[in-house]
Parts: structure tokens; C-alpha cells; sequence
């Protein structure tokens, strides 16, 4: 039985009581597997409804000293769940929805399978009250968009805070490489944050050399950070950004890239836990109210195939990645150095356009056609 998104939730909420509210207008005590979880949720109920404080021993003491196990497990509920309760809930919300369609579909019960499906559209999307003037003021929020320093890209795309992009192709196709471009063309007006899982820092430096002009490398020098943690998870990465954007003020956070990244959970399968992972990013991006990019890699299926054009259905192990992402790009590199870029996903813009893109060899990094030539960076 896997109730690890329980005790992430309880963990959570002992942290954050303060969202119970809106917690307890998503979930009840019955959606609970776990008995103990069950039991928190509830003696967390009833210590907010008499005003008392919540902590772990509070929480304990609530549900009446259980066994050394169970504290055990409330110990442990407080040290993993780092993320917000309401991304905790609505998970949990979403697998009981999940086996309640399985079972309506078994039983041929399609009006209950038609409104638990309608349900899962719409979890998760907030259902707000907007006056005119409100509905004035918050085209603001959609101003600030960043430019990735391609003409054709940025003309259908609005990479915004608390995006998800990403950028996945074949082996050796030029994902990094296209990453580590757009964050060099980014740099150039604010800072920007790369974590690599993939190369050491003196192999970015090394890359970074060939890619740019060193006036140009020392005009980006301060808006440019990369770091190369020791640990692959979300937990680490969070810890990270925590510098990058806290400190040194980054609007972009590359990775790169996201099948090396791991999860502290258990998993049933390594598509749930890239599902959790690629969850987590788009929840610290709206946590850090930071542009997230992602570098990802295909199926197996898909790197068989030379010829074939990538599509969101060979992302490997995807998991949720084609749900959670705002922005899919395929890097689909062809003769001669001509490359395309495949906008397949653009929630804030038109979606299924093809940019053309060169690959200059001497540089490394990638193109507009007309720099087939040179560069002039």
C-alpha cells in the first residue's frame, strides 16, 4: 500500500497548520489509507479547532502516544515534506481519484467515470473571483517574460516565473549545449542560475570558453552561477536555489538534467518517482516565483530511431512531465549542421511551430541559420 504521499502531507502540515483550511476543503479523513495518517489528520483537525498550537509532540499527544513506530514515522513525515501542503493534497486527492476511475471503469459505471475524470481536469486549478478592476490589474502579472535570445522562439514564447520548460532530445543531439546557450543569452540582462548533475564545474568553464569570447564571458560574469551538487535530489536542489536565488537575485534556474536527479522516497516505480521530481520543480519554481528549465532525455524507443521527430509521447519515463511542463522544446538535429527546435507545448503562446536552428561546430553551442558561419560572441 503506498501511502508516502500521507505522511509527506501530515509531515507538511505540521510544519504549515496554517493551511488547513484549504486542505480540509480537498480532503477528509477518509481519504486516508494509513490509519495513523488518518488519526494525525484528525488530531490536527481538532487542535486548530481549539486554538491550540501544532508541533510534532502536540500532534503525538493529540492522538494518544501511538507506538514507538508510529512517532517514528511522525519524525520522519517532518523531515521530507519541505514542500507546500496543497502540492501534498492535491497528489493525494488525484490518486484516490485515479482508483475510484479504475473502479468505476471495471464496474461500468461511466456517469461516475465521467465526473471523477471531470474532477481530475479540474484539480488544482484555483476557481478565483475577479471584479473588472481586479481583472485589469492582473494582466500585470503576465508582463514579465524573459527572451531566450533566439528571434523565432521568442516571438511565440512568454517563458515567465514560476515556468517549467523542457528541453529534451536524443542522445547527443545538443540539449546542454542549447541550455547552457539560452542561459548565456539570459545572462546578458539578469542573472541566472545553472545546477548540473551532469558535468563538473571545471567542465562548464571549459565549455562556457569554447562556447563564448572571453569579453563576452567577463560582461555575463556576475550574472552567471553554476553549481554541481553532490546529492541528485529535490531536496538538494531546493537547498540550492535557496543561495542562487536568494542570494544572488537569479530569474532562471537551468538543471541538467533530470533522469540523473533521484527521489529520498520510495517509489513504486521509477515513472512515479520522476513524477514526484518533475512535481517538485514546478512547485519551487512557484515557491522561488523563478523560471525553471529542465534538461530531459527520450525513450529508449525513441533513440533506436535516427529519422523519427521527437514528440511529447517518447519522453522517457515521462511520468507527469507533459502535464506539469508550461514549455516543451525538442532539440531534432538534421544534415549539415541544420537543426530543428520544436516548440511542441506552449501554454502561454501557439504551440507545434518549428524554428530552425544551426549548429556551430567551432563554437559548440547553437544558431540562428545566418551565423553558420561565425559567431560573432
Amino acid at each position: 500500500m503506498d501511502t508516502q504521499i500521507e505522511q509527506d502531507l501530515i509531515g507538511s502540515l505540521m510544519m504549515k497548520p496554517e493551511s488547513f483550511q484549504e486542505i480540509s476543503e480537498l480532503l477528509t479523513e477518509k481519504d486516508f489509507r494509513d490509519d495513523l495518517y488518518r488519526h494525525a489528520f484528525a488530531s490536527i483537525k481538532r487542535l486548530l479547532a481549539s486554538n491550540s498550537e501544532i508541533d510534532l509532540n502536540a500532534v503525538y499527544l493529540e492522538m494518544g502516544r501511538p507506538s514507538g513506530i508510529g512517532f517514528n514515522k511522525l519524525i520522519e513525515a517532518t523531515k521530507d515534506s519541505f514542500l507546500s501542503p496543497l502540492y501534498y493534497a492535491n497528489i493525494l486527492k488525484k490518486r484516490n481519484l485515479e482508483d475510484d476511475i479504475k473502479k468505476a471503469a471495471n464496474e461500468r459505471e461511466f456517469d461516475k467515470l465521467k465526473e471523477r475524470i471531470k474532477e481530475i481536469e479540474v484539480l488544482g486549478k484555483p476557481s478565483s473571483l475577479f471584479d473588472i478592476q481586479n481583472m485589469i490589474d492582473s494582466q500585470e502579472n503576465y508582463s514579465e517574460y524573459y527572451q531566450v535570445g533566439f528571434p523565432d522562439l521568442d516571438y511565440y514564447l512568454r517563458f515567465r516565473p514560476s515556468d517549467l520548460m523542457v528541453i529534451a532530445g536524443k542522445p547527443s543531439s545538443g540539449k546542454s549545449a542549447f541550455g547552457l546557450t539560452i542561459l548565456g543569452n539570459m545572462a546578458r540582462q539578469f542573472p541566472v542560475g545553472l545546477i548540473s548533475f551532469e558535468m563538473s564545474l571545471p567542465s562548464i568553464g571549459k565549455r562556457l570558453a569554447q562556447m563564448y569570447s572571453m569579453d563576452y564571458l567577463s560582461s555575463i560574469n556576475k550574472n552567471f552561477i553554476a553549481t554541481s551538487p553532490a546529492a541528485f535530489t529535490i531536496q538538494e536542489v531546493r537547498k540550492t536555489m535557496r543561495k542562487i536565488v536568494g542570494e544572488m537575485g537569479a530569474k532562471v534556474i537551468l538543471i541538467d538534467y533530470l533522469q540523473i536527479m533521484q527521489d529520498n522516497r520510495r517509489h513504486e516505480s521509477r515513472r512515479l518517482e520522476i513524477t514526484s521530481i518533475i512535481r517538485g520543480l514546478k512547485e519551487l519554481g512557484k515557491e522561488f516565483n523563478v523560471a525553471m528549465a529542465v534538461i530531459s532525455s527520450l525513450t529508449r524507443q525513441a533513440d533506436k530511431s535516427e529519422t523519427a521527430r521527437p514528440n511529447m509521447g517518447m519522453l522517457r519515463e515521462s511520468g507527469d512531465i507533459e502535464y506539469c511542463a508550461d514549455i516543451i522544446l525538442f532539440i531534432h538535429p538534421l544534415k549539415d549542421n541544420d537543426t530543428e527546435l520544436i516548440l511542441d507545448k506552449n501554454r502561454n503562446g501557439k504551440a507545434k511551430k518549428t524554428i530552425d536552428l544551426v549548429w556551430l561546430e567551432n563554437k559548440v553551442k547553437f544558431g540562428s541559420p545566418e551565423k553558420r558561419r561565425f559567431d560573432e560572441r
